[in-house]
């Protein structure tokens, strides 16, 4: 028996997940690979809440194919109208308000991909494409009223509210006098109705980009902007555009020192103290109002593919869909990595405290996905499924994918000492707010890698009670499961996979370092 045994402790995961490096480059905080994890306060590892269907059939009509934006309409006398958008099983596509069950409030003259809706004077504004955006209050829906008197917009792929006026972007396919894949639009301040033809601009005009994204510097804005700078999305290029329209003056515009626009417009998000994070053909960057970088470096692969991952399937990325969560404060961005399919079967979190990434897959793909905002309870994520009618809730605090336990997986990177042998004695694995009963496989893979020795366990949780997070027993519901390996070899990873909720506060490999030998000459 080898004596002198040396503990290997990993007890901070707060790096994430790192699959661009050598895996014996990686920082003790990183991992190899990381599948339905978040990055906890303390350093742990803790699975994803679950994804609990809130809104089905019979509640939802069976003409319901898939959902595709959901948006709550806050009026000021406190009434909330929550507004789902609906692709149906023939193709068309309607907007229903949330009731017992849907009602029906009108169908679109377009099937547009991705809508989007956003509140403004008491009533939520809808774009569809190339064509006259819509405008419901809750109960009824039509195109935007139009002044005779006054220019009406042809369409609009993305529209925000800033300094208190409407901004369209990318409004017509073909470039005309006022209209084009690269022309902003602005209305008269707080009339929608009203779009003189003399608050219009063509950025870069007919340089073989189009409008795919806009974003503001704030979470949720409906009338005065806290800052005067507008952000606008190309393919390929980014612009600030200062100030707004009125009498003589116009904004002014500014290309960003940068080499990346945007590829899927629904995925920009502000995000407080760090900036505007999207989804470029780079990977996923961030606008700071300065800088322009790169933050999915880490994670790359998981977005262009390389090895045994898969990329995105690029045909429909500009489907993708971005949100945010506050407890942790993450952002979400689902995206489809299926080569036939267009529902986003892949969630990327970022860990904004942390910096760094992790990646979680639901049971059924996504169609779009939305942070909630109503007076008097916290913010909620819902998400719209995609070829399913139904809407769950999301990082809600839920154990359970609508009662199935949530499978997991994670890669810790090798020990250190590249190409060394080692004794590996045993490893210790201390869990804690962990459900009694539930099982947990490592697989230990040793070296040398042309013929990996796979020692595979199983353990089983024995704590006598089951935790629940926001019971208050969480952190003294702990348990400490023991694997006994005994093989020498390179240990070139540790893999744990189960199905539960629970956290990993950390791991300890106890083993012996093989003193260096003279190989044998051949």
């Amino acid at each position: 028996m080898p004596e002198n045994l040396k503990p290997v402790t990993k007890t901070d995961f707060s790096g994430g997940l790192q699959v661009t490096s050598s895996p014996w480059a990686l920082k003790p905080t990183e991992l190899l690979r990381c599948e339905n994890f978040l990055l906890a306060q303390t350093g742990a590892l803790t699975v994803r809440d679950g994804a609990v269907t809130v809104e089905t059939t019979p509640t939802i009509p069976a003409t319901v194919a898939s959902v595709l934006d959901l948006n709550s309409l806050c009026l000021n006398d406190g009434s909330v109208f929550r507004l789902r958008i609906a692709r149906e099983t023939d193709g068309t596509q309607k907007l229903y308000l949330n009731a017992t069950p849907w009602q029906l409030l009108g169908t679109f003259a377009l099937a547009y991909e991705t809508p989007t809706m956003l509140n403004y004077l008491n009533q939520t504004l809808i774009t569809d494409g190339y064509h006259i955006p819509y405008v419901t209050n809750g109960g009824s829906f039509t195109i935007f009223p139009t002044d005779p008197m006054a220019d009406m917009i042809p369409g609009a792929k993305w529209m925000v509210v800033h300094q208190n006026a409407v901004w369209a972007w990318n409004t017509a396919a073909a470039t005309s006098t006022y209209d084009g894949p690269s022309s902003i639009r602005q209305s008269d301040v707080e009339n929608f109705h009203s779009w003189p033809v003399g608050n219009q601009l063509f950025v870069a005009k007919d340089d073989g980009q189009s409008g795919t994204g806009m974003g503001v510097f704030t979470i949720a804005e409906t009338g005065i902007s806290p800052d005067n700078v507008l952000v606008l999305f190309k393919d390929f290029s980014t612009y600030q555009a200062s100030g707004a329209f009125g009498a003589s003056a116009a904004p002014t515009i500014t290309q960003v020192k940068t080499d990346m626009g945007c590829i899927a417009g629904r995925t920009v998000q502000f995000i407080p103290n760090f900036g505007m994070i999207r989804l470029t053909h780079r990977g996923f960057a961030v606008f700071s109002g300065l800088n322009d970088q790169v933050i999915s470096d880490n994670i790359r692969p998981y977005i262009f593919g390389r090895d045994d991952i898969l990329g995105l399937n690029y045909e429909v990325a500009h489907l993708s869909v971005a949100t945010q969560f506050q407890n942790p404060p993450i952002y979400i961005c689902a995206c489809p990595s299926t080569a036939v399919s267009s529902g986003l079967d892949r969630v990327f979190i970022f860990d904004v405290t942390k910096k760094a990434w992790t990646i979680c897959t639901f049971p059924y793909p996504f169609a779009t996905c939305n942070l909630l905002l109503e007076p008097g309870v916290l913010p909620y994520t819902q998400a719209g499924l995609y070829e399913r009618p139904a809407v769950q809730r999301i990082f809600g605090g839920d154990t359970r994918d609508d009662g199935v336990p949530i499978s997991w997986q994670v890669r810790f990177p090798p020990l250190p000492q590249p190409l060394r042998r080692a004794y590996m004695r045993r490893a210790l694995i201390e869990l804690f707010s962990v459900q009694a009963g539930q099982a947990v496989t490592a697989e230990f893979v040793l070296g040398p890698a042309r013929s990996p020795q796979r020692v595979r366990q199983t353990k089983r949780v024995t704590v006598a009670a089951q935790s629940f997070p926001g019971t208050g027993l969480d952190h003294v519901i702990e348990d400490e499961l023991y694997y006994d390996i005994g093989r020498t070899g390179e240990v070139l990873w540790t893999e744990l996979t189960g199905a539960g909720s629970l956290n990993i506060r950390g791991i300890e490999w106890q083993l012996s370092q093989k003193s260096l030998t003279r190989p044998m000459r051949i």
